[in-house]
């Protein structure tokens, strides 16, 4: 999901100086109008976020990384709009250079070979499973932006998957 459905309570600053808190700090907090979810729409409009909760889980017990290659960028997007409305729960997806998308899956060590499996059908196209020494360098510099080459400046651009293909 989005940031909204993990983020459980708020305490944030208005425009007038008043200190106002939403939600709570458990997944059990039902009453009264859903603040939190505001503020992550709102892009800062009603007021500075100070403080938030958010849901967290523990890590995972064992992880694994594929990459699939497609024939263009359009089939990448669209394969990755795909899987981030599909049952998979992956911990993480990351569209590549080269038409590559990067899905990183975790759980049990006894179901992740039958949950790899189920996301290369779904996939469609030959996939690549990193090892583990290869798959904890790939996340390191994605989070690293070590892809990005020496010299140049990064520019970020708030898309969505459904802007890109519409570019």
């Amino acid at each position: 999901g989005g940031v909204r459905d993990f983020l459980l309570g708020i305490q944030f600053v208005t425009g007038r100086g008043r200190i106002v808190r939403g939600g709570g700090k458990v997944v059990k907090n039902a009453a009264g109008f859903d603040l939190p979810k505001l503020m992550v729409g709102s892009l800062g409009r009603f007021g500075i976020l100070v403080e938030c909760t958010c849901k967290v889980f523990p890590r995972p017990e064992s992880t694994c990384t594929l990459r699939a290659e497609f024939s263009n960028t359009r089939a990448a997007v669209e394969k990755m709009l795909q899987l981030a409305t599909a049952p998979f729960d992956l911990l993480s997806l990351d569209a590549g250079p080269a038409n590559t998308l990067a899905l990183r899956v975790g759980g049990l060590q006894e179901s992740l070979t039958a949950r790899v499996d189920r996301v290369n059908a779904f996939l469609g196209t030959p996939t690549q499973l990193l090892d583990d020494r290869e798959e904890t360098r790939y996340w390191s510099d994605a989070n690293e932006f070590a892809w990005l080459p020496e010299g140049h400046g990064l520019v970020k651009v708030p898309l969505n998957p459904a802007r890109i293909l519409a570019i």
